[in-house]
Protein backbone atom coordinates (compact mmCIF):
# COMPACT_ATOMS: atom_id res chain seq x y z
CA UNK A 1 0.00 0.00 0.00
CA UNK A 2 1.21 3.46 -0.83
CA UNK A 3 1.33 6.20 1.80
CA UNK A 4 -1.86 7.66 0.30
CA UNK A 5 -3.72 4.35 0.79
CA UNK A 6 -3.65 3.22 -2.84
CA UNK A 7 -2.35 -0.04 -4.31
CA UNK A 8 -4.12 -2.28 -1.82
CA UNK A 9 -4.74 -5.88 -2.89
CA UNK A 10 -7.72 -7.71 -1.46
CA UNK A 11 -6.82 -11.32 -0.66
CA UNK A 12 -10.06 -12.82 0.65
CA UNK A 13 -13.51 -12.68 -0.92
CA UNK A 14 -16.04 -14.09 1.50
CA UNK A 15 -19.13 -12.66 3.17
CA UNK A 16 -17.90 -13.79 6.60
CA UNK A 17 -15.35 -11.95 8.71
CA UNK A 18 -11.74 -12.76 7.77
CA UNK A 19 -9.29 -11.22 10.24
CA UNK A 20 -6.16 -11.62 12.39
CA UNK A 21 -3.77 -12.19 9.43
CA UNK A 22 -0.21 -13.21 10.22
CA UNK A 23 2.67 -14.00 7.86
CA UNK A 24 4.48 -17.32 7.90
CA UNK A 25 8.20 -16.89 8.65
CA UNK A 26 9.14 -17.65 5.02
CA UNK A 27 6.61 -15.11 3.72
CA UNK A 28 4.87 -17.66 1.49
CA UNK A 29 1.66 -18.15 3.52
CA UNK A 30 -0.74 -16.18 5.69
CA UNK A 31 -2.72 -17.63 8.58
CA UNK A 32 -5.95 -15.91 9.59
CA UNK A 33 -9.19 -16.51 11.45
CA UNK A 34 -12.54 -16.60 9.68
CA UNK A 35 -16.20 -17.18 10.46
CA UNK A 36 -16.79 -18.82 7.05
CA UNK A 37 -18.46 -21.83 8.63
CA UNK A 38 -20.37 -20.03 11.39
CA UNK A 39 -17.79 -19.95 14.17
CA UNK A 40 -14.29 -18.54 13.94
CA UNK A 41 -11.65 -21.06 12.84
CA UNK A 42 -8.02 -20.84 11.71
CA UNK A 43 -7.22 -20.92 8.00
CA UNK A 44 -4.02 -20.72 5.95
CA UNK A 45 -3.65 -19.37 2.42
CA UNK A 46 -0.86 -18.64 -0.01
CA UNK A 47 0.44 -15.06 0.19
CA UNK A 48 -1.45 -14.24 -3.03
CA UNK A 49 -4.78 -15.32 -1.49
CA UNK A 50 -5.00 -18.67 -3.26
CA UNK A 51 -5.22 -22.19 -1.80
CA UNK A 52 -7.22 -21.37 1.33
CA UNK A 53 -7.16 -24.32 3.73
CA UNK A 54 -9.12 -24.67 6.95
CA UNK A 55 -6.93 -25.89 9.84
CA UNK A 56 -9.32 -26.01 12.78
CA UNK A 57 -12.79 -27.48 13.02
CA UNK A 58 -14.81 -26.53 16.06
CA UNK A 59 -18.10 -24.80 16.87
CA UNK A 60 -16.39 -22.49 19.37
CA UNK A 61 -14.13 -19.63 18.28
CA UNK A 62 -10.46 -20.11 17.33
CA UNK A 63 -8.75 -16.75 16.79
CA UNK A 64 -5.50 -14.80 16.50
CA UNK A 65 -3.09 -17.36 14.98
CA UNK A 66 0.67 -17.03 15.44
CA UNK A 67 3.30 -18.97 13.44
CA UNK A 68 6.21 -20.77 15.05
CA UNK A 69 9.60 -19.45 13.87
CA UNK A 70 10.19 -22.58 11.77
CA UNK A 71 6.75 -22.28 10.14
CA UNK A 72 5.80 -25.80 11.22
CA UNK A 73 3.20 -24.94 13.88
CA UNK A 74 0.55 -22.35 14.63
CA UNK A 75 -0.69 -21.37 18.06
CA UNK A 76 -3.99 -19.63 18.75
CA UNK A 77 -6.47 -18.86 21.54
CA UNK A 78 -9.68 -20.88 21.49
CA UNK A 79 -12.98 -20.84 23.34
CA UNK A 80 -13.53 -24.57 22.67
CA UNK A 81 -13.28 -25.63 26.33
CA UNK A 82 -15.56 -22.93 27.71
CA UNK A 83 -12.91 -20.30 28.33
CA UNK A 84 -10.06 -18.87 26.27
CA UNK A 85 -7.13 -21.30 26.30
CA UNK A 86 -4.07 -21.56 24.05
CA UNK A 87 -3.67 -24.37 21.53
CA UNK A 88 -1.03 -25.35 19.00
CA UNK A 89 -1.56 -27.25 15.75
CA UNK A 90 0.77 -28.33 12.97
CA UNK A 91 0.64 -25.99 9.97
CA UNK A 92 -1.13 -28.76 8.04
CA UNK A 93 -3.93 -28.96 10.64
CA UNK A 94 -2.77 -32.14 12.40
CA UNK A 95 -1.73 -32.74 16.02
CA UNK A 96 -3.88 -30.25 17.92
CA UNK A 97 -2.66 -29.82 21.52
CA UNK A 98 -4.08 -27.70 24.33
CA UNK A 99 -1.31 -25.64 25.94
CA UNK A 100 -2.99 -23.80 28.82
CA UNK A 101 -5.45 -24.98 31.46
CA UNK A 102 -6.56 -22.04 33.53
CA UNK A 103 -10.12 -20.89 34.27
CA UNK A 104 -9.30 -17.33 33.18
CA UNK A 105 -8.66 -15.98 29.67
CA UNK A 106 -5.36 -16.68 27.88
CA UNK A 107 -4.78 -14.62 24.76
CA UNK A 108 -2.31 -13.31 22.16
CA UNK A 109 0.35 -16.03 21.99
CA UNK A 110 3.67 -15.00 20.44
CA UNK A 111 6.60 -17.34 19.83
CA UNK A 112 10.13 -16.58 20.98
CA UNK A 113 12.62 -16.35 18.08
CA UNK A 114 14.09 -19.75 19.01
CA UNK A 115 10.64 -21.39 19.22
CA UNK A 116 11.18 -22.58 22.80
CA UNK A 117 8.75 -20.23 24.56
CA UNK A 118 5.36 -18.62 24.13
CA UNK A 119 4.62 -15.21 25.60
CA UNK A 120 0.92 -14.52 26.10
CA UNK A 121 -1.52 -12.34 27.99
CA UNK A 122 -3.79 -13.78 30.64
CA UNK A 123 -6.55 -12.34 32.77
CA UNK A 124 -5.53 -13.98 36.03
CA UNK A 125 -5.75 -12.50 39.50
CA UNK A 126 -8.22 -9.84 38.33
CA UNK A 127 -6.21 -8.10 35.61
CA UNK A 128 -4.26 -8.73 32.41
CA UNK A 129 -0.58 -9.65 32.71
CA UNK A 130 2.06 -11.17 30.45
CA UNK A 131 3.11 -14.78 31.03
CA UNK A 132 5.74 -17.09 29.56
CA UNK A 133 5.20 -20.76 28.73
CA UNK A 134 8.39 -22.80 28.33
CA UNK A 135 7.50 -25.48 25.81
CA UNK A 136 10.30 -27.88 26.80
CA UNK A 137 8.77 -28.06 30.29
CA UNK A 138 5.23 -28.47 28.98
CA UNK A 139 3.64 -31.63 30.30
CA UNK A 140 0.20 -31.21 28.76
CA UNK A 141 -3.10 -30.41 30.32
CA UNK A 142 -5.64 -32.49 28.47
CA UNK A 143 -8.42 -31.16 26.34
Amino acid sequence: MDADGHNITRLTYHDADDKDPTWSPDGRRIAFSSKRNGSSNVYVMDADGHNITRLTYHDADDRGPSWSPDGERITFPSLRDGDWELYVVDADGHNLVRLTCHPDRDWGPEWSPDGKHLAFSSFREGNWNVYLLTLSQFEGCGG
